[in-house]
């Protein structure tokens, strides 16, 4: 769970990377649901319970009496129940927040990515590559009721998306071509809505589909962050729109240097 934590906190996360974690972290809370997993090796659990065991929980409401936690001895088999069900309350809750199918569905959008296509591709390959994972969004996206009620209505949808996904990925390897190191996929993307996004509109729609996706906590957590070294006890009287403007001037301006001036 430390491990899925700091790979939500990265700010390069990217669905594949998010999918691999959450993986890794569903494995090993199964092993803890096996009959014949060895409790007993858990030092951090052991570790954890030592130090509730003899200490004290205060209820809240007024005139609450702190209350002896007192655990017993460690018997193996309660603690073999007690990782069971630990393991069963993390699953449930990365199943909730993670559902696998939606993850697939993020793994999809790689095919948006420059370094899908390398600058010696030859044209076989750029018109065949991520053609499967392209009509696995075109369904998700461009078919059914939500089509009816959307931009989407052209009958001919199908072929205006063959061919403007054909575009879209010659413009990809024309931004790849212009760099010695692969540019930023956002960049890459930015240069193609400016210069083409008459070409392939719909296409552009996917990819800010995309770009809305938030795979990380860390923007959230940067943002409290800022807010606890802006609001100080010697600032307690920060109105809300004062600490509104701060933490936005933090967050999206851009550095300042003064020697530049």
């Amino acid at each position: 769970m430390s491990s899925l934590s700091k790979k939500l906190q990265a700010n390069s996360l990217t669905p594949t990377d998010l999918k691999r974690a959450v993986s890794d972290a569903r494995v090993a809370l199964e092993a803890f649901r096996d009959p014949t997993f060895d409790v007993t090796k858990c030092v951090h659990l052991k570790s954890f319970l030592s130090n509730v065991n003899g200490s004290t929980w205060t209820p809240e409401g007024p005139n609450s009496i702190p209350i002896p936690i007192n655990l017993g001895s460690f018997q193996v088999s309660s603690l073999t129940s007690f990782a069971k069900d630990f393991a069963d309350a993390q699953i449930e809750g990365i199943d909730a927040r993670f559902n696998s199918e939606n993850l697939d569905l993020l793994v999809l959008f790689k095919i948006f990515d420059p370094l899908m296509y390398p600058t010696d591709m030859s044209d076989e390959t750029l018109k065949t590559i991520g053609n499967p994972q392209f009509k696995r969004l075109v369904k998700r996206f461009f078919t059914g009721p939500v089509v009816a009620n959307s931009m989407f209505t052209n009958r001919n949808i199908d072929d205006d998306l063959a061919r403007e996904f054909m575009i879209a990925k010659r413009c990809l390897l024309e931004y790849r071509s212009m760099f010695t190191e692969c540019p930023p996929m956002r960049d890459t993307w930015a240069w193609i809505m400016g210069t083409h996004l008459s070409s392939i509109p719909h296409i552009c729609s996917m990819v800010q589909v995309h770009f809305t996706l938030v795979f990380a906590t860390a923007e959230v957590e940067r943002g409290f962050n800022y807010h606890k070294m802006i609001k100080t006890s010697f600032r307690s009287r920060l109105t809300i729109m004062s600490m509104d403007s701060l933490i936005r001037g933090k967050m999206l301006a851009e550095p300042f240097d003064w020697n530049e001036r």
